[in-house]
């Protein structure tokens, strides 16, 4: 019996055994009736079928796709009478990984090839796919791999009502030399609840696009390629010829078209991002991020790095800007153009909160080998790679507020509203916000449903960059919520901490921004001195005081805590002290 042309993944009977089904690559279901050998084919299943199963009665055929789907056939009919979709994950994945679409609050993530998935998160269903190419998913001929198109770059408008999409095919042996990324613009039709294409460009750059960004407040993208340029792209209106003929001027067609084009030394941009208020567009060359003006595409600033920048985006009610590289995130601040702090680890991904100051790193914990066993019956036993979500409230400090594990392998993450919309009246009550992780294999993970807390992780694994400044006086009050960030576990003990130079003390934190010494005389004092109750037993133990007359060491030994709290002025010589103070600073022990 043969008629598959590739290996079989699925083969069953049927209850009474008159019939065998199988199904493999081909996305087709074949039945053969066994007494005649005659055969019946359902095609176009959609992927490649895994499993099939039958019911006791005969009547229904149940097929497991690899785009995560179990579809029902009836027998009699052979007709798809019900499908029910899971979460599906191309080969390819857009660089933003996961969106949420503003319109439905639903996350929008890479489906079939040339798919987008909107997927709702709160019901764990899908609401529907958003064909950006048009093709036909067939099998292979026998050994030649067939070139799909893949959405490659994603975008939304801040209301949702306009969306971009970048798309190009794959590279193969037979299609040749690498075609350039097809530019998309889409519009949402509320009339028929779904985006409708009105601009195309089959050649925005020469080449691959790199990054695609919308304005956050005017109807203005922003595209980069490996041609060496970025364009800036207007929506417009355009009269159709025939609507001029015809009178009706009315009939005003909606288009986007390229306004303005710039450039900056000789490399292939790698992402881009628009400022929160729009005045800024950054731009990535290699290990570089310009800063320019939209209106005038002039070069404002260049911020170098230490290695080429994977993804960079503007974090909301800040002035500061996220560069993601290999080694970690750097937190730049825009005002003064400086780092303002890093976070060493094996980043994967980023994403901003879309109103507060907030950010997300998803990072990776390399495996490690356990130590080799004396039995040598026993292999050696590899742990593998953990994957991290980790919060920082405040991006202002580099001290993590959270941090959630996650066991399967994870791309991407992105935050997502608690409730089923996704408006500015959310952003302005404060509404809570979840951070939802899209795995590798058809996995998604909503983190931050519960009390987040912070687990400690080992010291060579992520590298926490706290100042200790921090470590001494703590961070800095979130300035949405008036709360402090959690503790973070540390790994090294207090009397490390203790015995560290006091010239680092107020190291990565600028001056402008600390208070002056004579505020912090008193919470450096009452931090370093020890507690009421304790130095009255360690002296009383040591000197054997006791109460004697009615007068006990209290009366004779002023409180060290009012003594921490008196200021300089209430000394007999404040200058003295001050100048101690200073000087126990500035000692290099």
């Amino acid at each position: 019996m043969h008629w598959h042309a590739h290996a079989l993944s699925a083969l069953t009977w049927s209850a009474d055994g008159t019939f065998l089904i199988s199904g493999g690559e081909e996305m087709v279901l074949v039945i053969w009736q066994i007494e005649t050998m005659t055969q019946q084919f359902l095609p176009r299943l959609g992927e490649a079928i895994l499993t099939i199963a039958t019911e006791n009665s005969g009547t229904t055929y149940g097929c497991v796709c690899a785009d995560n789907a179990i579809r029902l056939i009836d027998s009699a009919s052979m007709e798809n009478k019900q499908s029910i979709q899971g979460v599906y994950q191309a080969s390819r994945s857009i660089s933003t990984g996961v969106m949420v679409d503003p319109r439905r609050a639903a996350a929008v993530f890479s489906g079939r090839a040339g798919t987008l998935q909107f997927f709702d998160y709160r019901a764990d269903c899908v609401l529907g796919e958003l064909e950006v190419t048009g093709q036909n998913v067939v099998s292979r001929t026998n050994d030649e791999k067939i070139a799909y198109f893949h959405v490659e770059h994603s975008t939304f408008s801040p209301c949702g009502n306009h969306l971009i999409t970048a798309e190009q095919r794959e590279r193969t042996s037979s299609n040749g030399i690498q075609q350039p990324s097809t530019l998309k613009f889409w519009h949402y039709e509320p009339t028929e609840a779904r985006f409708v294409q009105n601009t195309r460009s089959d050649c925005a750059h020469k080449g691959h696009i790199a990054a695609v960004a919308h304005h956050p407040r005017l109807a203005i993208a922003a595209t980069a390629g490996e041609d060496g340029t970025f364009k800036l792209w207007r929506l417009t209106e355009r009269e159709e010829l025939q609507q001029v003929q015809n009178g009706q001027l009315e009939g005003a067609r909606p288009m986007w078209e390229c306004q303005s084009v710039g450039s900056w030394q000789p490399g292939a941009p790698s992402a881009l991002a628009f400022s929160q208020d729009g005045s800024l567009l950054a731009v990535a060359y290699g290990a570089v991020v310009t800063l320019w003006d939209p209106n005038t595409v002039s070069l404002q600033c260049t911020l170098p790095q230490a290695d080429d920048v994977l993804n960079i985006l503007f974090v909301p009610s800040s002035s500061l800007l996220a560069v993601l590289t290999e080694k970690g995130l750097f937190v730049w601040n825009l005002l003064t153009c400086s780092l303002w702090w890093s976070y060493a680890a094996q980043a994967l991904a980023i994403a901003t909160h879309p109103s507060r100051a907030g950010l997300a790193l998803l990072a990776t914990v390399p495996a490690v080998r356990a130590a080799e066993s004396s039995d040598e019956e026993e292999p050696d036993r590899v742990a593998t790679s953990q994957y991290l979500v980790i919060l920082f409230g405040d991006a202002s400090s580099a001290a993590p507020s959270a941090l959630w594990r996650i066991a399967h392998p994870t791309n991407a993450i992105c935050f997502v509203p608690a409730g089923n919309t996704w408006g500015a009246v959310d952003m302005a009550r404060k509404s809570p916000m979840y951070i939802l992780a899209l795995g590798c294999s058809s996995e998604l993970s909503l983190v931050g449903t519960e009390q987040p807390t912070v687990t400690p992780l080992q010291e060579e694994a992520v590298q926490q960059n706290h100042s200790a400044f921090e470590a001494a006086f703590g961070s800095a009050p979130d300035q949405t919520t008036g709360e402090r960030p959690a503790a973070v576990a540390r790994t090294e003990s207090a009397p490390r901490q203790q015995s560290r130079n006091q010239a680092e003390l107020f190291d990565g934190t600028p001056t402008h921004v600390m208070p002056p010494l004579t505020k912090l005389f008193s919470k450096y004092m009452s931090q370093m001195l020890p507690e009421k109750q304790e130095m009255d037993e360690e002296i009383a133990d040591n000197n054997g005081l006791e109460e004697d007359d009615g007068n006990t060491y209290e009366d004779r030994a002023p409180d060290s805590a009012e003594f921490a709290q008196l200021g300089l002025e209430q000394l007999k010589d404040p200058d003295t002290v001050y100048q101690n103070f200073t000087k126990y600073f500035q000692s290099a022990e």
